[in-house]
C-alpha cells in the first residue's frame, strides 16, 4: 500500500535499471516506466464473488511470458494498444501472441477475435463496460475495416426472429444482423477452441467506430451470455476470472485465472457489486500527492472501454484545488504553461488542468514534478504516477486525463488501468 506520493513517482526513477525487463510483458522500451505497482480486481460471474483489482515498441516478449504459478489452468492473450492524438471514448482489445505496434495516442486496447467455418480473423476493443460483440458484415459502410462474410463460413446462421443493437454511453450505436457462428480469441486460436455464439454482424456503424483502429468491439461486462462465459465454460476452467495487463504498447488478457510472474506488488482483492452487469468497486477516499481530498463515498465503475477516468463535479473540483495548492507549493512544481493558448476547449472544460511542458525537459522528468492521484478502495490503496494520468492534448500540451463527467458520475477508465494487472 503506498502512503505517500513521493513513493509513487519516486520508485520509477530507482527501479528502472534493475526492473525494465519485469515490466516488458506491459511496457514499452521508450523508458516510461509506468507499471510500479500492481492492483487485481477479481472479475467473478455473479454479484456473489469478490472482484479482483487489480507510444513503436520493438522487442516484446513472447507467449512465455504468461507463465503461471497457478496450478488451475486459464487462457492467455496478449494485448496490445492503439492510440491516437485525437481525445475519445476509446476501448480496449488484445492478441494472442505478442506483436510490434504503432504508437497513435488514445489509449485503446484491443485483441483479435476470430469466427466462422474456415475462421475469419478481426480486431475488436476489449470492454468491461458491454456485453455484446459487434463486426463489420460484408456490405456494411462501415470504414476500412475487415468485413464478416457470413456467405464463406459453414458454421454460422442468422439467428431468426433477432435483431443486433447496442448503444453506448457516448451515444453511438450500432445495428445489423444477430448471427451464431462458432468464435475464439486469439489471433492463432483454431476451431477445437472456439464455441457457438451470438453476435451482431452490422449493417451500420456509428462513426466513432468507422474511424476507429480496431474493426469491432467485444463486451466483456458481467452479463451472462457473454464470450467469455462461455469460454470459460467451454475450456472447463475452474476460476470466474479474467483479468488484463495494461502497458504502454501493449499487455496481456487471461481467461479463468491471472500470472503475477511479473508483479512488483502483492494482489490487492476488494469486494465488488454488479450493478446492471457493471462491475463497481467501493471507492472510499481519494488523494492528490498524499492529502486526502473531500469526497463522498461512491461506487464506480470499472470500463476498460473507456479512455479516461470520469469523475463527479465536486471530486474534480477538489482535485483541483489540490493541484493548484501543490503547483504554487515551490517553483520547481508543474513546470509550463497551464491551460496554454491552443489547448482544445473540450480539455481546458473538462480535464483537471492541461499543461505545456517545456522543450528542455523530457516527458519522464517533467511528469515526475506533479503530484500523484491515489484511490481508496477499503482497506486497498491504489497509487496513479503522474507519467500514467497525462494524455497527450495536442502536440506539446498534456492533461490529466481525470475528467469532469457531466452527469456526475465515477468511471474508473482505461488510462487509471495503465501500468495494472487488472
Amino acid at each position: 500500500m503506498v502512503k505517500a506520493s513521493n513513493n509513487c513517482r519516486s520508485a520509477s526513477a530507482i527501479l528502472r535499471a534493475s526492473l525494465t525487463r519485469l515490466f516488458r510483458l506491459c511496457d514499452g522500451e521508450n523508458g516510461l516506466l509506468i507499471a510500479l505497482f500492481v492492483f487485481l480486481i477479481l472479475l467473478p460471474v455473479t454479484s456473489s464473488l469478490p472482484l479482483k483489482l487489480h507510444e513503436s515498441h520493438p522487442q516484446f516478449g513472447t507467449s512465455g511470458d504468461f507463465e503461471s504459478k497457478a496450478t488451475r489452468p486459464f487462457l492467455q492473450l496478449p494485448l496490445r494498444q492503439k492510440r491516437n492524438l485525437v481525445r475519445n471514448h476509446s476501448r480496449a482489445l488484445g492478441f494472442k501472441e505478442f506483436m510490434f505496434t504503432k504508437r497513435e495516442n488514445d489509449g485503446v486496447f484491443y485483441a483479435d477475435i476470430r469466427i466462422g467455418t474456415p475462421l475469419q480473423t478481426f480486431s475488436a476493443i476489449v470492454d468491461t463496460g458491454s456485453a455484446t460483440i459487434a463486426i463489420p458484415c460484408k456490405g456494411c459502410d462501415c470504414g476500412k475495416h475487415n468485413h464478416f462474410d457470413l456467405g464463406q463460413s459453414s458454421s454460422g446462421n442468422v439467428v431468426a426472429g433477432r435483431k443486433y443493437s447496442q448503444c453506448y454511453s457516448e451515444g453511438s450505436c450500432n445495428t445489423g444482423k444477430l448471427v451464431k457462428d462458432k468464435i475464439c480469441l486469439g489471433e492463432n486460436c483454431s476451431l477445437d477452441e472456439s464455441v457457438e455464439h451470438s453476435f451482431g454482424c452490422c449493417s451500420k456503424f456509428a462513426s466513432a467506430f468507422k474511424t476507429q483502429e480496431a474493426d469491432g468491439i467485444i463486451g466483456m461486462s458481467g452479463a451472462s451470455g457473454t464470450l467469455v462465459a462461455d469460454l470459460r465454460a467451454h475450456h472447463k476452467l475452474e476460476d470466474n476470472i479474467f483479468s488484463m495487463c495494461f502497458g504502454e504498447g501493449q499487455g496481456g488478457m487471461s481467461i479463468g485465472g491471472y500470472s503475477d510472474r511479473r508483479h512488483l506488488e502483492p494482489v490487492q482483492w476488494i469486494p465488488m457489486t454488479t450493478q446492471a452487469s457493471f462491475y463497481r468497486l467501493h471507492l472510499t477516499q481519494m488523494y492528490v500527492n498524499g492529502e486526502a481530498i473531500s469526497i463522498k463515498a461512491t461506487e464506480p465503475m470499472v470500463d476498460s472501454g473507456t479512455t479516461f477516468t470520469y469523475v463527479s463535479a465536486s471530486i474534480h473540483k477538489a482535485i483541483k484545488q489540490h493541484f493548484n495548492k501543490f503547483c504554487s507549493s515551490t517553483e520547481t512544481n508543474c513546470p509550463g504553461e497551464k491551460n496554454p493558448k491552443g489547448t482544445p476547449s473540450i480539455d481546458v472544460r473538462d480535464a483537471v488542468y492541461c499543461y505545456a511542458k517545456p522543450q528542455n525537459l523530457t516527458f519522464a522528468a517533467w511528469a515526475s514534478t506533479f503530484p500523484s492521484i491515489e484511490f481508496e478502495f477499503g482497506n486497498s490503496r491504489v497509487c496513479t504516477p503522474p507519467a500514467s494520468y497525462f494524455y497527450r492534448s495536442k502536440q506539446n500540451i498534456f492533461c490529466v486525463g481525470l475528467l469532469k463527467d457531466s452527469r456526475n458520475r465515477v468511471v474508473i477508465g482505461a488510462i487509471s488501468m495503465m501500468g495494472f494487472d487488472v
